[in-house]
């Protein structure tokens, strides 16, 4: 059954905090991002108890002190820890509190009504990943540390300002490690359906988005593709993606 558009709702809308004092917002992120991870792994795949669990409605509560953050005064870099952790944060809560879209509508619907207040604005997750992208243009790596929570997308990484850098690395080669297919016979690449909107950031060039994308892949894929580029052109092709929920959390060693 197809989700309605108001299954999904604000959501740190319903408790309002007085106190003017402010929250770090990166601490805050890592933080309730950490705890629902760790609820996430106790209870799934059974849903309904995570639902009905004491701890998702202590996350709940806790979320409205993102209504206290301010990003003024925070580098490029700690603005991108936030935002992506905070993305990351929602999709995760939203696919606890209600279900996992299914679908492209089920998607939008989420994107687009979805929110949380913080930072002065009220934010759907459409606009998170617009904030997250903004530094993405610069650092394409920032891509592979957003989760969907589908096959299509990476692994959940939680992100500090200490581990960003070697997070991002990991958080890409890991990804593309199971999913890039190399086709040989056809000289053929098929990276997952994220990377085309990475391709966008090289001017729809594909050869400078295979460029990008061959020195984070595996050894034998690079190697592979060396051999056929020594005869040929290798094509770039996307496949198609998948709505099916895939729960991953991963660290970066």
């Amino acid at each position: 059954m197809s989700i309605s558009q108001t299954d999904y709702s604000a959501i740190n809308l319903d408790k309002t905090w007085i106190s003017e004092e402010k929250v770090d917002g990166c601490e805050a992120s890592v933080s309730l991002l950490k705890k629902l991870v760790n609820l996430m792994k106790k209870h799934l795949p059974n849903f309904e108890t995570l639902r009905k669990s004491p701890e998702l409605k202590r996350i709940g509560l806790e979320l409205s002190q993102l209504q206290r953050v301010s990003t003024n005064g925070f580098s490029d870099k700690k603005k991108s820890v936030f935002f992506t952790n905070l993305f990351n944060l929602m999709v995760l809560y939203c696919h606890s509190k209600f279900v996992p879209p299914l679908n492209p509508l089920d998607r939008r619907y989420l994107f687009e009504h979805c929110s949380i207040v913080t930072n002065g604005n009220r934010y759907s997750l459409q606009d998170l990943e617009t904030e997250i992208i903004k530094f993405a243009r610069n650092d394409p790596l920032l891509y592979f540390c957003m989760s969907d929570c589908t096959k299509s997308t990476p692994a959940t990484f939680i992100i500090t300002e200490e581990n960003l850098e070697g997070t991002r690395l990991y958080a890409a080669r890991h990804f593309l490690d199971h999913s890039v297919s190399l086709m040989e016979a056809d000289y053929e690449i098929h990276l997952p359906k994220m990377c085309q909107r990475i391709l966008k950031d090289f001017n729809n060039n594909k050869k400078g988005l295979l460029n990008f994308i061959v020195p984070l892949l595996a050894e034998q894929h690079r190697i592979d593709i060396a051999k056929l580029e020594k005869v040929g052109q290798v094509d770039v092709k996307f496949k198609n993606y998948t709505f099916d929920p895939s729960y991953s959390f991963e660290e970066a060693p």
